[in-house]
């Protein structure tokens, strides 16, 4: 096991399921990073060598926004949202769900995190 980016990767697992692990890279991307590098997506991390991981992790680096900075841009929409004072924003700050999801029977999982007595009771 190895490190990328703070997340701990699996050798055993393909380089692109195991880069769907940090937080803003998707499927798609994965793949394009595999593909930039050469690198077939299904091969395993033990078949890299350290040269090439260092090249992928330098790569995410200067091309994709991951983590904490991806985390807080999308803090930063939300709050823009709640200042516009648009539908979204007042269903974020409502804590009800945003993209039309029912709440008569549904929301209760939107709305748990609401109550802060005891886990279970509503």
């Amino acid at each position: 096991m190895f490190r990328l980016l703070g997340v701990t990767i699996n050798e055993q697992e393909p380089i692109a399921s195991t880069l769907t692990r940090v937080f803003g890279i998707g499927r798609q991307d994965a793949r394009i990073l595999c593909q930039s590098l050469n690198l077939a997506p299904q091969t395993k991390c033990t078949n890299i060598s350290g040269y090439k991981i260092s090249l992928l992790s330098e790569l995410v680096r200067r091309n994709c926004t991951v983590l904490g900075e991806r985390r807080s841009i999308i803090k930063n929409n939300i709050s823009l949202l709640k200042s516009l004072h648009c539908y979204k924003g007042v269903r974020h700050r409502e804590r009800l769900p945003v993209r039309g999801q029912r709440t008569r029977s549904n929301a209760v999982t939107a709305r748990k995190s609401q109550h802060n007595g005891v886990p279970g009771s509503y």
